[in-house]
Order: C-alpha cells, then sequence, then structure tokens
C-alpha cells in the first residue's frame, strides 16, 4: 500500500514540476527576450502561425514530434511507460496556455523590466527541472530524446544535451530568417542565451534541496 502511496505522490510532484514549467516558459514569452533552447525551434513558429495556434499547444506538438522522434532511435525498448510522456505534454501544453492568460499582466515596457522577467522564468525553469528529476518518475520529452542520443552513440548525456541545445538553438535562427527575413531577437535573444548557459548550473544549486525534500515528502526517507 505504501509503496503505490509513494507512486502517485511521486507523480502528483511531478505534475506539480511541469506546471512550475509552464509558467516557466509563459514567464519568459512575456520577458520578450527568447525562451528555453529546447522550446526555442518550436518558439520560432508559433509566432509564424501564432493567428491560428495558441503557444500550449504548439509545445504539445512539439513535444509529441520529440516523443515520436524517440522511436526510430529506441526501437523496442520504447516501452508503454515512454507513451505517458504524450498525456503529460498535453498537460504541460495546457498549463502553458492557463498561465499565459493569467499573465495577461506581465508586460514588461524597458530592458530592466523585461531582464528582470526573464531571469524570474529562468529560475523558474530550472526549479521545475529539479523537481520533476527529483520524482523519479519518467523524462521529460527533450530529456528523453537526449538520453536515447547518448546511449545510441555511447556519448555522455552533458554532451549530447549541450550539441543537442545548440543544434536547435541553430534551426530556431535559421528558421527565424525564413520566416521574417531577419534574426528576430524577440523570439531568440538574450533569454535563451541565459538559458542556455545558467540553467544547468542552477539545477544544480536548487537540487541539493528539492531532491531531499521530494525523497522526503514521498517516501518519508532522509536520503535520495
Amino acid at each position: 500500500m505504501r509503496k503505490y502511496k509513494e507512486i502517485i505522490l511521486r507523480y502528483l510532484v511531478f505534475l506539480f514540476g511541469l506546471a512550475v514549467m509552464a509558467l516557466a516558459i509563459a514567464v519568459m514569452s512575456c520577458a520578450q527576450l527568447g525562451i528555453s533552447p529546447i522550446q526555442s525551434t518550436c518558439y520560432v513558429i508559433y509566432h509564424r502561425i501564432s493567428d491560428y495556434i495558441s503557444l500550449g499547444t504548439m509545445v504539445f506538438l512539439w513535444n509529441c514530434l520529440i516523443v515520436l522522434a524517440q522511436l526510430p532511435i529506441k526501437g523496442k525498448r520504447f516501452g508503454w511507460i515512454n507513451w505517458l510522456q504524450i498525456p503529460l505534454s498535453v498537460f504541460l501544453g495546457a498549463m502553458v496556455d492557463v498561465f499565459r492568460s493569467l499573465l495577461f499582466w506581465l508586460t514588461p515596457e524597458n530592458m530592466v523590466q523585461k531582464i528582470v522577467a526573464m531571469l524570474c522564468g529562468v529560475i523558474l525553469l530550472a526549479i521545475a527541472i529539479s523537481i520533476t528529476v527529483a520524482a523519479k518518475t519518467v523524462m521529460n520529452a527533450g530529456e528523453a530524446l537526449v538520453a536515447a542520443i547518448a546511449e545510441k552513440c555511447g556519448r555522455p548525456f552533458g554532451k549530447v544535451k549541450v550539441i543537442f541545445d545548440v543544434s536547435l538553438i541553430s534551426f530556431a535562427i535559421l528558421l527565424s530568417f525564413v520566416f521574417f527575413g531577419k534574426w528576430r531577437f524577440d523570439i531568440i535573444g538574450l533569454g535563451t542565451l541565459v538559458a542556455a548557459t545558467t540553467t544547468g548550473h542552477i539545477v544544480n544549486l536548487t537540487g541539493k534541496w528539492i531532491i531531499p525534500a521530494v525523497n522526503r515528502i514521498c517516501s518519508g526517507k532522509k536520503d535520495v
């Protein structure tokens, strides 16, 4: 009974982490200085078709594409639990739209205000990642794809993650030129750079207290 209770608690914690991640995406989008590397490409596409689709829906579709990209890499090792990434992506996308609606008042008018909002978004993103990792349930779609590539190539996760993020940002910049004829710094800008270079470091810091806290909440144990 206790085991099932712990599993339920860990998935609830994971959902909470996804909600915080959605809040981070919403805040960064309001800052208009760019968004996280994993969402950078879909963010450019969203701005091209924003008259027909919401950001949350675009995030959901992008995550579904990432999940499908894991299939040829993992093959038969793509177990049923990996399909949970789809409904979890639905939740993430829906929460992005909810927070975007709630943050209608967040309209930074000068660079200082934009930078403050952007930094808040990056910190929230790092906290969200720490929470989802601490939950020990399933991986986020983006991280799961990186893990699959790293395993397939026999390369360290960290190095593959850097290459993956740089590739997405580069493709996003290319799409910006294709769609808008220029590099849109409000879509792929300072926020994207800061998120790419600092999120991991912040995760290392926040994880030191979030992981033990989640473990105590879910299992009652002090050790991870």
